[in-house]
């Protein structure tokens, strides 16, 4: 009777340190599934705003106005989510074991690959701010941060804010 009774406390023991985990775990799969098609729907909104330019549809002015407004969305679901749910406690060491993390809206589409990303870099050139787009490998998404597995170094400094708006070799002002 005794073995039966502490068979059974050490089962339900069990169960209690298993049990938050692996509820938590579906829970953070469904926040990964939700904030990657954010993600594409931001990019697929930048990419029909550069097909509307380059076909004429919208002029310069017009694009700038409405990247700045998916930016400010983009801003707004970022401090939404940061304020409404803490970051997953294993998330990102896992990010930061595969290469750099850096904010989901450093990354922009690549000129020079339409399937690649790049990031700007800003380096020093007499004295100005320099960004310049550098091609990267980008690894798993963890809350709003990506692993970049090839392009950036650490320590490197990018543009976190407004990527979206610079051209390669644009003179910035760096805000820290």
């Amino acid at each position: 009777m005794v073995f039966w009774l502490l068979a059974a406390l050490f089962a339900v023991a069990a169960l209690a340190f298993v049990l938050p985990a692996l509820l938590a775990r579906g829970r953070r799969t469904e926040s990964a599934i939700v904030d990657a098609t954010n993600v594409a729907v931001y990019r697929d909104q930048f990419n029909e705003l550069e097909a509307d330019l380059a076909a004429g549809t919208l002029g310069l002015t017009q694009v700038e106005e409405a990247r700045r407004e998916i930016e400010r969305r983009m801003l707004e679901d970022v401090r939404s989510k940061d304020i409404a749910a803490p970051a997953a406690p294993s998330g990102r060491g896992t990010v930061i074991a595969v290469g750099i993390a850096i904010p989901l809206a450093a990354v922009v589409r690549s000129n020079k690959s339409p399937n690649g990303y790049s990031v700007f870099v800003v380096g020093s050139n007499g004295g100005h701010e320099i960004a310049h787009a550098r091609p990267v490998e980008l690894g798993p998404a963890s809350g709003n941060d990506i692993a970049v597995t090839r392009g950036v170094e650490l320590g490197e400094r990018v543009v976190v804010m407004g990527a979206t708006l610079l051209t390669d070799g644009e003179t910035v002002r760096v805000i820290p």
